[in-house]
């Protein structure tokens, strides 16, 4: 078995964590090359509009920034960037834009990891789901063909209440990548040699959620 945890950023205004303002004037929000108008599964081939942000007067700066409705990137410092291009990453891009903070301007880093990895890790022929329906029949267990058809029961249902997932792999394939489907409101993983390395480096802002399991293949082979 092994474990991998989502991150995300500590949120709020309060000591210790960043709370970023958006300001989308002058961007088409509906636009082809808006940010969050993208196709969030294949790289950009054009440099696309992000907002400016701007530091909340009650915040500090992080390396690891909290914003609102983009979840689908991470915006972090420089200090975060160096970190992680020393680990296996898998494929991703790099936009700099700048935070404008009272005491002048300071370069973050917007990375976008194009490729969701739930198809690659997730055996779903072996991995099961405990779903409960919205119109309050009994819970039951069920399995999904891939990531999309998982997408498509999780329309119908009100919440999962547990998961037995089955990885095609004996480790993660990255030390931090992007999932779609097994997800909740944060969509970026780190493997536990990752959280070692950012606990180590002492990075901030960054807030490591529940554990997720994967069972590997070897032991579901003995089992």
């Amino acid at each position: 078995m092994f474990k991998v945890y989502r991150i995300s950023s500590h949120g709020g205004i309060i000591k210790g964590s960043a709370q970023i303002n958006l300001d989308w004037t002058g961007i088409d929000i509906l636009g082809p090359k808006s940010c969050i108008q993208a196709n969030y599964n294949e790289p950009f081939d054009f440099e696309p509009e992000f907002p400016k942000m701007e530091l909340d007067k009650n915040a500090i700066p992080t390396d690891l920034l909290s914003v609102r409705n983009l979840s689908e990137y991470l915006i972090v410092s420089e200090r975060f960037l160096d970190v992680i291009k020393e680990y296996n990453t898998g494929t991703y891009q790099v936009f700099q834009r700048d935070l404008n903070t009272p005491k002048g301007n300071i370069p973050y880093f917007i990375l976008y990891f194009p490729y969701w990895q739930d198809d690659t890790i997730v055996d779903w022929s072996a991995s099961k789901f405990q779903f409960s329906p919205k119109d309050q029949r009994p819970d039951f267990w069920a399995k999904s063909e891939n990531s999309e058809a998982y997408l498509k029961i999780l329309e119908q249902i009100q919440s999962i209440q547990s998961r037995h997932l089955v990885s095609k792999l004996s480790e993660p394939p990255f030390d931090l990548f992007r999932m779609r489907a097994i997800r909740e409101f944060s969509c970026h993983y780190i493997s536990e040699n990752m959280r070692q390395v950012f606990e180590d480096n002492c990075l901030t802002g960054i807030n490591f959620l529940k554990e997720t399991e994967f069972f590997t293949p070897e032991e579901t082979e003995t089992s």
